[in-house]
């Protein structure tokens, strides 16, 4: 099945950018005077206008850029209606990352608080966007229950412009279903509205979106005629998205007539500027149109080449339609290759994508909502129309009219019956076919499974030896809370010549490649400290960082692998009186008696009601690995008072998003707590902590692995 580019997250997005000029025109245009205007502006309502800029100028060149600004913006917001506007902006950038969950979590904040304000205009907006983005989920029930909640809104305050992307958007959905005659329909609907607001790019994006479906009608002329008209516009208007789609879909229709030169030569075309804009979307589709285009000429080295690409950039994306369209054409490759095991993996795959596209429960409610939404259309129309009339009043013709209509349909309905029948049979058949290689697929998915949680015993068997090490240091804590079955941060503890070194570690990734990373630092640490001589921490970290760079090949060229590990380290003597610390990246907080501490850091502020301080011995801003300015590891010597906190931690706790603004929890507010559970006993501060985290995270994705350890002296 040959791909088509669609134009309708273009289209959508392109109305949103523009909205946020309507209220404020900014002077400024150039991104770095817009961020030192931000910098310096005292004014909130000037910044927030500034950055509601800068996020649209950011969104389609580097989406994390724009996320960045915009949870600036919500830090410096206050009122309920910029609040909104800047969940939505962070949804927004989200969305152009792919990341589709997170994007619909904001999206949904914002639609709250704008139905709260009782803003029309934004509730629309936002139910659009919420739209288009479970439109690539592939979850279109919800897909068309929000396209139709925002045209309702859109006819309210009849903002024609965005009931024309509503019904685009609509006809893109039900073409995606092959329900091409209403998906007609509804792009018809968009190209009148484009056409009275003299709309070049929505004119262009209805003749694009009519071309792809009268392709599905095998009326290929008509869909050329379309392709190029649009193609004309976009080179017209400058829209170098729009002519990279319009160039692809041209490309497919030639495809289809088998003029493999041109179809190719479009498909290349589009491919190229595709690269230019860095269009992950339109890179995907190019590479599985090219691919699927060499496929059928019977090149299948060149086919191959680029189907690996698109399956592999469509996974990495996530659009279900795109992972379809991979494994369709790499089954057929495999199959053709006698690689038949490959070939039935794949077909597998394909299926199981297929069917959550078109399963019965989504086409009911489908039908459902359009029916709805038609209805009412045509009660309005009657109530117009008819005020004075009674529905009593129908002749002869149109009763006949009516009964023709109802036998043509009921023909339909018979035929689309009979299509169900045979499409269950040959599926059945299908189903039968692949029965006897289900045991190996599931067996295959039973070793990957059950090797990670292997990988998480052996984990969870060094750590517990390593926390048996601290059973000399009764009053401690570790709370230790992986992201992923395995994890990439791990403590590592020894006893050695009258001292006891404590080791907290943030290995480079999480999940599996982060648990080897913590595994290979414990090793190293373990071969490091085999020696009688006793080592400093700074000496520990140096030779450390000497055997990562050697044993993982880092020589500082670009694009080699960048791994490492951020670490805290301690020395304790058995007296618990004396201390030495070193640290890369992840620092060491004290809360202590002892005044004298204030001559090693400048980072200190005393704890209310108390005699402690809060110190913050600040580490070497370097991991342990390769670093472009490498400088060796600081040794701290620190004397320390009986019953003085000592705490080491990794960033994952004070990374992680949550609370009612779905913020970071921060360095100052981890501080804070620390200095708040001062009076608790140790194991009681770790419930707090464990409390604590898990309330801010709410239903929220963990973001990392968390580790944390406090010792009491």
């Amino acid at each position: 099945m040959l791909k088509y580019l669609y134009f309708v997250n273009l289209k959508t997005r392109h109305i949103f950018i523009l909205i946020f000029f309507f209220a404020f025109k900014f002077a400024l245009s150039n991104t770095d005077s817009l961020v030192i205007f931000i910098q310096k502006s005292k004014d909130a309502n000037l910044r927030f206008t500034a950055i509601n800029q800068l996020v649209s100028e950011e969104l389609n060149f580097s989406p994390r850029k724009a996320q960045k600004y915009a949870l600036l913006q919500l830090q410096i917001v206050e009122i309920d209606t910029q609040v909104a506007r800047s969940y939505l902006n962070i949804g927004l950038s989200l969305d152009y990352q792919s990341k589709f969950d997170s994007a619909i979590i904001f999206y949904n904040k914002s639609l709250m608080l704008n139905e709260k304000i009782k803003s029309d205009f934004w509730q629309a907006q936002v139910l659009l966007n919420l739209g288009v983005v479970n439109y690539y989920k592939g979850d279109y029930d919800a897909a068309v229950q929000h396209y139709f909640n925002a045209l309702k809104k859109f006819e309210k305050i009849n903002d024609k412009g965005r009931m024309s992307a509503i019904y685009n958007n609509l006809g893109n959905l039900y073409r995606s279903k092959n329900e091409l005659i209403k998906a007609i329909k509804y792009h018809r609907k968009s190209l009148v509205i484009d056409i009275e607001n003299q709309d070049s790019s929505g004119i262009a994006a209805s003749y694009n979106n009519l071309g792809i479906a009268y392709r599905g009608l095998n009326k290929t002329d008509s869909s050329l005629y379309f392709h190029e008209l649009s193609l004309l516009i976009k080179r017209k208007i400058n829209d170098e998205y729009g002519e990279a789609s319009s160039l692809t879909n041209i490309g497919q229709v030639y495809f289809h007539k088998k003029d493999y030169d041109n179809a190719l030569k479009y498909n290349i075309e589009s491919l190229a500027i595709e690269r230019k804009l860095k269009n992950k979307r339109g890179i995907c589709q190019s590479y599985i149109n090219i691919g699927e285009g060499y496929l059928k000429i019977g090149d299948l080295n060149s086919a191959s080449f680029y189907l690996e690409r698109g399956y592999e950039m469509a996974k990495e994306i996530g659009i279900i339609e795109d992972l379809i369209s991979g494994l369709e054409g790499l089954a057929g490759i495999a199959a053709q290759k006698g690689e038949y095991k490959k070939a039935l993996q794949y077909y597998q795959d394909y299926s199981k994508y297929k069917d959550s596209l078109l399963n019965e429960e989504t086409n009911r409610q489908i039908a459902e909502l359009d029916a709805i939404y038609e209805n009412e259309s045509k009660r309005k129309e009657i109530e117009l129309l008819n005020k004075e009339k009674t529905l009593q009043q129908v002749d002869i013709k149109n009763q006949r009219l009516q009964k023709i209509v109802f036998a043509v349909a009921l023909l339909s309905v018979l035929v689309f019956l009979i299509f169900i029948f045979r499409g269950a049979q040959q599926k059945k058949r299908a189903n039968k076919l692949l029965a006897n290689q289900k045991e190996l697929v599931e067996e295959k998915n039973k070793e990957i499974t059950d090797s990670i949680n292997y990988a998480q015993r052996i984990q969870q068997a060094v750590l517990k030896s390593e926390k048996q090490e601290l059973l000399n240091f009764p009053d401690h804590f570790i709370l230790f809370k992986p992201k992923d079955i395995v994890s990439g941060d791990f403590y590592w503890l020894l006893e050695k010549n009258e001292s006891v070194y404590i080791t907290m570690a943030d290995c480079t990734g999480h999940g599996v490649p982060g648990g080897f990373m913590s595994m290979l630092g414990v090793a190293f640490l373990n071969e490091i400290n085999a020696k009688k001589e006793s080592l400093s921490p700074a000496e520990i970290l140096n030779q450390l960082r000497v055997k990562i760079i050697k044993e993982l090949g880092q020589k500082g060229v670009l694009g080699e692998n960048s791994d490492g590990m951020d670490i805290s380290m301690i020395k304790i003597d058995k007296s618990r009186s004396n201390v030495e610390w070193a640290g890369a990246n992840n620092p060491l907080w004290i809360l202590s008696t002892n005044e004298r501490l204030k001559e090693i850091t400048a980072d200190f502020l005393p704890i209310e009601e108390s005699k402690y301080h809060f110190y913050d011995i600040k580490p070497n801003k370097q991991p342990v690995g390769y670093h472009i300015n490498q400088q060796p590891f600081t040794n701290h010597k620190v004397t320390l008072n009986k019953n003085d906190l000592l705490y080491l931690f990794t960033d994952g706790y004070v990374d992680q998003f949550g609370g009612t603004d779905s913020k970071k929890f921060m360095k100052k507010r981890f501080k804070q707590l620390l200095m708040n559970n001062l009076s608790l006993s140790i194991n009681n501060q770790k419930d707090e902590l464990d409390n604590s985290f898990n309330k801010w995270k709410g239903d929220l994705e963990q973001l990392d692995d968390v580790c944390v350890i406090g010792i009491k002296v």
